[in-house]
């Protein structure tokens, strides 16, 4: 797994033990949002604040630095992987839980292809009739 790292934290690198990590900047920037249940909105809102945040990721986790300077770390779950990508499960600060899905060889392929950009992902609702935001990762 790729790892991403935005700017070097020594206490980022001790709370999540990551030993090796990559210093590239991104920035992620939404290409498409999804609300078909209203009852989520509270978790679809956070996560369309995530537009144009620095993103960290690890193989574990994942740290947003949003452009109103708020910091949301979150623990990943790996939880399973297909031909096109992988998912992964965490929980929100308010306890709900979220997917987090990465495209990975061809298709991963096609998206640098057709955008520029150099990495997507997506959160989503776990619920299958819940939300879903979708961002593309570009270096800054």
């Amino acid at each position: 797994m790729i790892i991403y790292y935005l700017k070097y934290d020594p206490l980022f690198r001790t709370k999540f033990n990551i030993n090796n990590y990559n210093k590239i900047i991104m920035k992620a920037v939404i290409f498409q949002k999804n609300l078909l249940n209203i009852n989520e909105q509270t978790n679809f809102k956070l996560v369309e604040n995530f537009d144009e945040a620095e993103v960290v990721f690890s193989n574990n986790s994942i740290r947003i630095n949003t452009k109103d300077d708020q910091v949301h770390n979150y623990q990943l779950v790996y939880f399973e992987k297909d031909v096109f990508t992988e998912t992964f499960l965490g929980q929100f600060e308010n306890g709900s839980t979220f997917r987090l899905i990465k495209p990975i060889d061809f298709t991963l392929k096609i998206t640098k292809l057709k955008t520029g950009a150099a990495d997507a992902f997506s959160f989503g609702s776990t619920d299958p009739r819940g939300w879903a935001i979708h961002f593309h990762l570009f270096n800054l």
